[in-house]
C-alpha cells in the first residue's frame, strides 16, 4: 500500500508540474527594462494574467506611470489581473488603472495619495468584477463623485 501511494505522488507532482510550465508559455510581459523597478509574473490564481508587482520599490508616481505605460501601450502584452503598488510613493491613482479591464486584486495600501478623481476605477464589465481594492494607510481627503463606476465586490 505504501508504494503504490509513493507511485501515485510521484505522478501526480509530474503532472502539476507539466501543467505550470504549459501554461507559463501563454503569459506576454513588456520587457523588464521597460517596467524597472515593478516586475510582471503570472497570475497563479488566474492562468494566463498577470501580476504588475511593484511591491515597496519605492516607486513614484513618474516610475509607476512609465511601468504601467509599458502594459497598456506594448501590443500582446497579457492581461493584468493584480496590481500591487502597496508600500510605496504614490500621491495619486494612476491613470493607467481604468485601462485594466480585468483586474481581481489591486492594492495601493501604504502610500501618500489624498484624492481618487472621477473615473479612477472604470470598472464597467458587471461580469468580471474587481474583487479587492486596498487603499488602507494612505492620506485620502476627497473622493470624487464617479471615482468607482462598476463592480467593487470588496473595498478596504
Amino acid at each position: 500500500m505504501l508504494k503504490l501511494s509513493i507511485i501515485v505522488s510521484s505522478v501526480t507532482v509530474l503532472m502539476l508540474s507539466l501543467s505550470v510550465e504549459a501554461v507559463a508559455a501563454d503569459v506576454v510581459c513588456p520587457p523588464d527594462e521597460a517596467i524597472t523597478p515593478c516586475r510582471c509574473i503570472e497570475a497563479f490564481l488566474y492562468p494566463g494574467t498577470v501580476v504588475i508587482d511593484c511591491f515597496s520599490v519605492s516607486a513614484t508616481d513618474t516610475t509607476a506611470n512609465d511601468a504601467l505605460d509599458a502594459f497598456v501601450k506594448m501590443p500582446d502584452v497579457s492581461s493584468v489581473s493584480y496590481l500591487y503598488l502597496h508600500n510605496n510613493s504614490l500621491t495619486r491613482i494612476p491613470d493607467q488603472v481604468k485601462s485594466f479591464t480585468q483586474l481581481k486584486f489591486v492594492d495601493f495600501w501604504n502610500n501618500k495619495i489624498a484624492s481618487i478623481g472621477a473615473g479612477a476605477f472604470n470598472l464597467e464589465d458587471a461580469s468580471n468584477p474587481l474583487l479587492t481594492l486596498s487603499l488602507y494607510d494612505n492620506q485620502l481627503t476627497a473622493i470624487a463623485p464617479g471615482a468607482f463606476k462598476g463592480s467593487i465586490l470588496s473595498l478596504k
